[in-house]
């Protein structure tokens, strides 16, 4: 069952989530166990054969036709940090959210100099972008999309 909602009448979204291996192969993770890990921090939520990697995952927003997939309308691609047990890597997760904050939020100056630019939120963006962010490639890209819609059996293998 994909989770879903409705926006408005028409047409209703629908998340995957995909871990991507080093040599590329996916591993298709229930979104109800990747919300209780990532966003309640369940601790008896944990993945102990990833313990202590960064893992690059593909969070897929798909369009549904009478609750079936029909398009990927987004991938957003981000890394998890796993601890020794499996569990998140709180530190890296506080550090990923500190750095979303100061770019969507930026301190104000203390400088009264008007000449002074104030440079922290792009830094920050930099910062996040090559820490907590990774590039599809085409082929990861066509494998996740043949993935999520069904049908087709992807490129890359699943595991």
């Amino acid at each position: 069952m994909i989770p879903s909602f409705t926006v408005g009448t028409r047409m209703a979204k629908g998340f995957r989530i995909f871990f991507v291996h080093e040599d590329g192969a996916l591993r298709r993770i229930p979104m109800t166990r990747f919300e209780r890990l990532y966003l309640r921090n369940d601790k008896n939520e944990r993945f102990p054969e990833y313990a202590r990697p960064r893992v690059r995952y593909a969070l897929v927003v798909l369009e549904l036709k009478n609750k079936k997939p029909v398009a990927v309308e987004r991938i957003d691609c981000s890394v998890i940090t796993f601890n020794a047990e499996g569990e998140l890597d709180q530190s890296e997760w506080l550090r990923g959210a500190a750095l979303g904050m100061n770019m969507a939020f930026p301190e104000e100056s203390t400088t009264s100099s008007s000449s002074v630019i104030d440079a922290s939120s792009h830094f920050s963006r930099k910062s996040y972008e090559n820490q907590f962010r990774w590039r599809l490639t085409r082929e990861i890209q066509s494998a996740i999309e043949e993935a999520a819609i069904g049908g087709k059996t992807p490129s890359l293998r699943l595991v």
